[in-house]
């Protein structure tokens, strides 16, 4: 099977850390996110593609599952904001056959205690 990583992210310092620490490491990049930043993250040289979508949250999960099966490929998520992070703990059950990531259960809203 082959695997490949997904950044997911709205366009924070957070996103060009990740892309980085991972295509230092020579592991191809697909990175996810809702729009063109002042910051031109989606031109790093370690991208292999950079996909725009809606950041609702059933946009974000059709662009995740659709990353996966363009490359007929195994995902490993990596959300660089609460919004990501949130949105890909929500929907576990949905995106499990699709990719893989760190999550809470469903339980991460109660414990961000934010929204």
């Amino acid at each position: 099977m082959k695997y490949i990583a997904i950044v997911a992210g709205t366009g924070s310092y957070n996103d060009i850390g990740v892309i980085r620490s991972l295509g230092e490491k020579c592991i191809p990049v697909f990175y996810i996110t809702n729009e063109e930043h002042i910051f031109p993250i989606h031109k790093s040289k370690y991208i292999v593609q950079t996909l725009y979508c809606d950041m609702s949250e059933r946009g974000f999960l059709d662009a995740i599952k659709s990353v996966c099966v363009q490359q007929d490929a195994f995902g490993v998520v990596f959300p660089t904001s609460d919004i990501t992070a949130l949105y890909l703990d929500r929907n576990y059950e949905t995106l499990k056959d699709y990719c893989s990531y760190s999550h809470a259960y469903g339980q991460l809203e109660k414990e961000m205690d934010k929204l």
